[in-house]
């Protein structure tokens, strides 16, 4: 009886062992399961990224707080690479969808195919590459984390990560602020030292913007200005037009802002239309309708328009009568 007691205790104490073996090993897989971040770095500190795919590839620069072109240095869309941060860092394991070197070529995961890659740099330092390959489903991608084998489904759209240079450029940064408070054209100088504007009649521009020519029309002079706040280029110009040409026509704006004080050039040659400002070397292509709303206003534009007298009246009905 004590041998069948001693038994059945020691039965129990192997089936208790057993059933916390179990227990253990059931947190252990779950936990391995468990979704975790693909890329675990500090992205306070990523300060470089290129992006490449198989025609093209781009180089992203942090310089302070402000994300660049890091060949041009021109300023790039900025809601656009946080989006891209974001979706790189939320990028979650989960079952792989394989784990065999062998596997990385047909999933297009690998340096000599893949569709897009990421390169992530702190301080110089390369600490993580991405593949992104092919598409399992509607706005998914393949994805290899250069160092491990394994292949994982995530939720990001390779159309989403572009290598193109054109593309990441912020089209409006040659945009003027919205506190704008001098400008001088070709033919007018215009103030606004507080709320309204007027003929600027101080300094070397005491020629420009002459009140005998008439009264400043404040409604059109505001519309003017929402025209260089709101300035976006096309592109970068490939190439400069030649401003000596006959056939060039330019127009130099002189502009003060909350931002600075900035000098425009814009040029328009044939059916090509372009600016440039003083704080840039390149040339930017220009839609001809934003061209024509800023360089071709003169100071008549801004005017506010006469009445008619009986004769202009008279003309102009028989002019629409015809």
């Amino acid at each position: 009886m004590k041998k069948l007691k001693f038994w059945l205790t020691g039965l129990l104490f192997a089936q208790l062992l057993l059933a916390i073996a179990l227990l253990f090993i059931n947190q252990w897989e779950e936990q391995k399961s468990k979704p975790k971040p693909i890329l675990a770095i500090d992205w306070n500190n990523v300060d470089k990224l290129i992006v490449e795919d198989n025609d093209s590839d781009v180089t992203l620069t942090k310089t302070e707080n402000t994300w660049v072109l890091s060949n041009t240095k021109l300023p790039i869309k900025q809601d656009n690479i946080q989006e891209l941060l974001r979706s790189l860092e939320m990028l979650q394991t989960s079952w792989p969808v394989a784990t065999l070197k062998s596997s990385h070529k047909r999933f297009e995961v690998v340096k000599d195919k893949f569709v897009r890659r990421i390169q992530i740099f702190s301080k110089d330092k390369l600490v993580e590459e991405l593949f992104f390959g092919s598409s399992p489903g509607l706005r998914q991608s393949h994805v290899r984390r250069v160092g491990d084998d394994a292949i994982y489904s995530v939720d990001l759209d390779t159309l989403d990560i572009n290598a193109n240079s054109e593309m990441w450029i912020d089209t409006s940064f040659l945009a003027t602020g919205s506190d704008i408070s001098l400008i001088k054209g070709p033919d007018y100088s215009l103030k606004r030292p507080g709320a309204s504007w007027e003929f600027n009649q101080s300094g070397p521009s005491i020629f420009l913007g002459s009140s005998r020519h008439g009264k400043l029309d404040q409604a059109k002079v505001e519309a003017f200005t929402t025209f260089l706040s709101n300035l976006e280029i096309i592109s970068v110009a490939q190439y400069k037009p030649v401003l000596t040409s006959d056939d060039t026509t330019k127009v130099k704006l002189e502009i003060t802002d909350e931002k600075g004080s900035w000098t425009y050039l814009f040029v328009n040659v044939g059916d090509a239309y372009f600016v440039s400002r003083n704080d840039q070397s390149d040339m930017f292509i220009l839609d001809q309708g934003v061209y024509e709303s800023i360089a071709n206003v003169t100071q008549a534009d801004l005017l506010v328009d006469k009445p008619k007298t009986d004769d202009e009246a008279n003309e102009e009905a028989v002019s629409s009568s015809e």
